[in-house]
């Protein structure tokens, strides 16, 4: 038997057959076509879900196949604008096709659904069904005994998978798949199912429970809080953070082009920094400490231009004239080629603001194919600015020489150190 009703498109929970639900309409278009079914379809509607609830207006060949057969039981005008409707919902429909004129859509619907009814399936299935229920709402706190109370008329599977559907604490996107299952057998193989994963689901959360009572007292919340954490994803398999970011500590170490000696010492690190709670000061002290030695280039080095000739063009190109410095700066470059020496030569430049001693500086970096590095000590005081502070002062760094090095981001850069004249002199020396 085919019907055509007026389709009407729900967003909220969704309606299952054997239930009434009260629902508000607020748009205009929805009061339309709740009132063409009062008024040319004896109340009758079919009620059926997007796939995309964000879509506002769903093209009708992107609409469900299976929708609720609904009847409207109750209107009512609310003073703040909205009407509260009451539906019914009957029994699932089969939709053969829709179309669409105007804004409205309506759909051809066939209300038969032939499946092999078994009376010992059936009660099976009910005892089945109603123990799974029972431990159901006896083991998961979250749901509501309430159901239990309305399983007593209820004689066939089809109703009773729908009433356990209701009263079950799952999402919109789930009980959607249930309204699209046309057989109450496998729906109810379905709930079977999703009914045992939730009692697991429980039992390890309320084992997670008892571990953490155990091991942590209730004023320490944020430690609660990331112990939860941790003890979701052991039992889910998921390795543990901080061993996991140990493991990747000491694998960069191990690869760091560093001395053994500095490797031990680094390795050393780590194990303490496994073993001091987060909640230590030393905690981030220990991992900002690893971080700088990870940071610098130990082993990255570029690889020098050799050619004095290819050094003098790339020098004339970025400045014109002063011949009696590039010259210089040649011969400085020639003699450490020949040398082989692996001491780098420190040239000074001076000069009044503006005639391009640091540019010309960032020019050698480039004419050597090198990196080039740039601090500035005018008006430092004090030593531990360029050396670096002890690792017992709160908020401690690496003096500026390392933080260079680490901006270089190779062994072998062009360290410019700018306004060295203008350190401060003082009792302490110059």
């Amino acid at each position: 038997m085919k019907m055509n009703l007026p389709v009407l498109i729900i967003k909220q929970e969704p309606i299952f057959p054997h239930s009434e639900t009260k629902i508000e309409f607020e748009s205009s278009h929805d009061k339309e076509i709740l009132s063409l079914s009062e008024t040319y379809y004896n109340n009758r509607i079919l009620v059926v879900y997007p796939k995309d609830i964000k879509e506002e207006n769903p093209d009708i060949n992107d609409l469900p196949k299976i929708g609720v057969f609904c009847e409207i039981r109750m209107k009512m005008q609310m003073p703040n604008g909205k009407l509260r409707v009451l539906l019914v919902g009957i029994k699932r429909s089969v939709v053969l096709n829709y179309s669409k004129e105007d804004d409205l859509i309506e759909g051809v619907i066939s209300n038969t659904f032939d499946y092999d009814e078994d009376e010992k399936l059936e009660r099976a299935y009910m005892g089945s069904l109603t123990k799974m229920l029972n431990n159901y709402i006896e083991l998961v706190p979250s749901s509501s005994n309430s159901i239990l109370s309305s399983l007593g008329d209820i004689t066939r599977v089809d109703e009773l998978t729908d009433l356990i559907c209701i009263g079950m604490n799952m999402d919109g996107r789930k009980k959607l798949s249930y309204i699209e299952e046309l057989n109450p057998y496998t729906r109810a193989d379905m709930l079977l199912k999703d009914m045992n994963e939730a009692i697991e689901i429980s039992a390890i959360e309320d084992e997670i429970e008892s571990k953490l009572s155990k091991e942590i007292s209730d004023s320490q919340k944020e430690y609660i809080l990331r112990e939860k954490i941790r003890l979701i994803r052991e039992e889910l398999g998921d390795a543990k953070d901080k061993e996991s970011e140990t493991d990747s500590l000491r694998n960069k170490i191990n690869n760091l082009g560093c001395s053994d000696k500095i490797r031990d010492d680094l390795l050393d690190e780590v194990s303490k920094y496994e073993n001091t709670p987060q909640s230590s000061p030393e905690y981030s002290m220990i991992r900002s400490y690893l971080d700088w030695f990870l940071d610098l280039p130990w082993s990255n080095e570029t690889v020098d231009e050799k050619d004095i000739k290819v050094v003098k063009e790339r020098l004339n190109e970025s400045h014109y004239a002063l011949e009696k410095v590039k010259t210089r700066i040649l011969e400085y470059i020639a003699v450490k080629e020949n040398s082989n020496s692996s001491k780098s030569p420190i040239i000074c430049l001076v000069g009044p603001p503006g005639v391009g001693k640091t540019s010309l500086a960032m020019s050698i970096a480039k004419s050597l194919n090198r990196n080039y590095t740039k601090i500035s000590v005018g008006g430092v005081s004090d030593e531990a600015e360029i050396v670096g502070h002890r690792r017992t002062y709160i908020g401690s760094l690496p003096g500026l020489i390392i933080q260079g090095m680490k901006k270089a981001k190779s062994i072998n850069p062009v360290f410019i150190i700018d306004e060295i004249d203008k350190m401060t002199k003082g009792i302490n020396g110059d």
